[in-house]
C-alpha cells in the first residue's frame, strides 16, 4: 500500500488526468456491458448484480486475447510469406547458377544485388 502512495505521487497533473480518464472509460464500458448482459436475462435492467459485472470483466479480457490472437497469427503468416518468398528467390538463383555456369559481373548485375538482398534479409 506503501509503494502504491509513492507510485501515485510520482505522477504529474497530466498523468494523474490521463489515467483518471482512462479509468473512468473502462468503468464505463464495463458498466455499459454488465447492463447489457443484465437485460439479456431480464428483458429490463432493474439492477446490476456482481455476476454481470464480473461477466463483463471476463469478456472483456477474452475480446482483448482474441485481439492479440489475431495480431500474433497475422504476424506469424506474414513471415510465412516472407519465408517462403526468400526461399523461392534463392531456388531460382540456384537453378539460374547451375543452367549458367559462367558468372559475368557486366551481364549478371542485377542477380548478383538480388543475392546481396536475400543475404541481408
Amino acid at each position: 500500500m506503501n509503494n502504491k502512495i509513492n507510485i501515485e505521487q510520482q505522477l504529474t497533473p497530466a498523468a494523474k488526468d490521463a489515467l483518471e480518464n482512462a479509468i473512468t472509460e473502462y468503468k464505463n464500458s464495463i458498466l455499459e456491458k454488465a447492463s447489457e448482459i443484465s437485460s439479456e436475462i431480464t428483458g429490463n435492467v432493474k439492477e446490476i448484480s456482481i455476476r454481470d459485472i464480473m461477466e463483463a470483466v471476463d469478456r472483456y479480457y477474452l475480446r482483448k486475447k482474441r485481439s492479440e490472437f489475431y495480431e500474433l497469427k497475422q504476424k506469424r503468416y506474414s513471415l510465412l510469406l516472407a519465408m517462403a518468398g526468400a526461399i523461392y528467390a534463392i531456388a531460382g538463383l540456384i537453378i539460374y547458377f547451375v543452367q549458367n555456369r559462367k558468372v559475368s559481373f557486366n551481364t549478371d548485375l542485377g542477380i548478383i544485388i538480388t543475392i546481396s538482398g536475400i543475404i541481408i534479409m
